[in-house]
């Protein structure tokens, strides 16, 4: 058997040790900091972690095409500070992207198999406390986040995610352990009405509960990074995901 599918197999049999190694802070965060963690393979990513180890609650955040930035680690802090321990992991192994075709070729450059290798990993990392965990994505990382719930229902209550491809699989979806919290741009032309129609009728014919919001922006609303930034939207969004959460991950109801 080739050594890619040897590896492709071992990940998939959710063989994924992994360990956390020496911090490496990074300069002016707020919370946060870098940590090494390894995949089921023996290789080591880098992921953002920030908030406290005894959390009751977990987000595992996947970055969009413009890989682990500022942005990204603000997201991972401000969940902190609503009681979260959250992960962003680094897919992009510490390359820095510069502009949005740089982000694309980098984005495809990378096999979908240490993706999920990553996620996993960071999973692994993130459920140790027996916590509750939400996966959450932006663009690509979206369909990311949806995909590793898909993979993984046991370990991850809820999702959340914004402007991300709908999966229109009855079956796959079937295997979706918790709500999804899906957010779209009224003018993004890379997700028109009949896809979030045929996702909407799926996730009803498996059963599963849909919570949609759909706002006066464009792909990429979140991202101060794109053209199409919206910082009204984007805090609409964020409102809906403390709401979303509040009610799925919280005993209490309250964030």
């Amino acid at each position: 058997m080739q050594p890619y599918l040897i590896a492709l197999a071992l990940l998939m049999a959710g063989i994924s040790g992994l360990y956390a190694g020496e911090a490496v802070s990074e300069p002016g965060a707020a919370t946060g900091r870098y940590i090494s963690l390894k995949t089921g393979f023996g290789t080591t990513f880098t992921a953002y972690v920030a908030g406290d180890e005894k959390a009751e609650r977990g987000v595992l955040l996947v970055h969009d095409q413009w890989g682990l930035d500022k942005h990204v680690r603000q997201w991972a802090d401000r969940f902190a500070e609503l009681g979260y321990r959250a992960v962003a992991v680094d897919l992009y192994d510490s390359r820095q992207v510069s502009d949005a075709g740089m982000a694309r070729e980098v984005l495809k450059s990378i096999d979908p198999v240490w993706i999920d290798a990553d996620l996993k990993g960071a999973l692994k990392y993130l459920k140790q406390s027996q916590r509750k965990i939400v996966s959450m994505g932006w663009g690509t990382g979206a369909e990311h986040a949806l995909l590793l719930a898909l993979q993984e229902p046991q370990d991850v209550s809820a999702v959340v995610a914004y402007y991300g491809q709908p999966v229109t699989d009855d079956q796959l979806l079937n295997s979706l352990n918790g709500p999804m919290l899906a957010i779209y741009a009224d003018r993004d032309v890379r997700i028109d009405d009949k896809k979030i129609k045929a996702f909407e009728e799926s996730m009803a014919a498996s059963g599963k509960e849909l919570v949609e919001l759909r706002l006066d922006a464009d792909h990429g609303f979140a991202n101060p990074r794109e053209k199409t930034y919206s910082e009204h939207a984007s805090n609409e969004a964020w409102d809906a995901t403390r709401e979303f959460l509040a009610k799925h991950l919280s005993a209490s109801g309250n964030n």
